[in-house]
């Protein structure tokens, strides 16, 4: 009797690890990271797998516009939010950075950057959409009235 509960506990505990999240499959987690020019630390948190794959989604439904200009790192308070390790229809990310109207991927395999045109920056209503508990009510008002 020990030995079948002994067996059941440990047949459970391998179904749940082989269906476990993509972090238990070896996978790095996605980090979001508000880049925000003001002398205090830039916030970030991890996105889960229903707000990762919500941004992905979005990303896949954008298309390449190779003449948009690139986010400008010189800009002063919001830039973007940078979020690490995607797969997404247009390769595998390194990293993203999400700009109002425009997303630059950087492609983990060559370190291409593929531009992204986001006219009505959906990408970023979607990571703000994700953010609440991680940000505050100013910092998220900030990025809403860049994208307006």
């Amino acid at each position: 009797m020990p030995i079948r509960l002994a067996l059941a506990v440990v047949g459970l505990s391998l179904s749940m690890l082989a269906c476990g999240n993509s972090q238990a499959q070896g996978e790095s987690p996605s980090v979001a990271t508000v880049e925000i020019y003001s002398g205090r630390p830039n916030p970030s948190w991890t996105l889960d797998g229903p707000a990762r794959s919500a941004v992905v989604q979005v990303l896949d439904g954008l298309r390449v516009n190779e003449s948009l200009k690139a986010p400008d790192a010189s800009r002063l308070g919001f830039r973007w939010i940078e979020v690490t390790n995607l797969d997404t229809s247009h390769g595998r990310v390194a990293l993203a950075k999400v700009a109002p109207r425009v997303v630059a991927l950087e492609l983990s395999a060559d370190r291409r950057i593929i531009l992204l045109e986001d006219s009505d920056s959906q990408t970023l209503k979607e990571l703000l959409r994700h953010a609440t508990n991680h940000l505050d009510a100013k910092e998220i008002d900030l990025i809403r009235q860049q994208i307006r």
